[in-house]
């Protein structure tokens, strides 16, 4: 496999998430072409500190503002 950038990776037994931060979405798809680069099974998520109420998800990956984040 290729090295792809990502801003964090979470491991707790046998689950991973892969977690790319970023301002705000930026109008090309660099940082979800990293997290749609690998090809595993695991969980990604795109957080974003501006809030986009229409945007659920880019490419398969969920995008959620970082205060709904820590919320959860």
């Amino acid at each position: 496999m290729d090295a792809v950038e990502v801003d964090f990776v979470a491991r707790r037994v046998d689950e991973l998430l892969y977690v790319q931060v970023t301002y705000e979405l930026p109008k090309n798809s660099h940082e979800t072409d990293n997290l749609v680069n690998i090809k595993d099974n695991y969980a990604k998520l795109l957080i974003t500190q501006r809030y986009y109420p229409n945007v659920k998800s880019i490419d398969g990956i969920p995008v959620m503002n970082i205060v709904d984040w820590l919320l959860a």
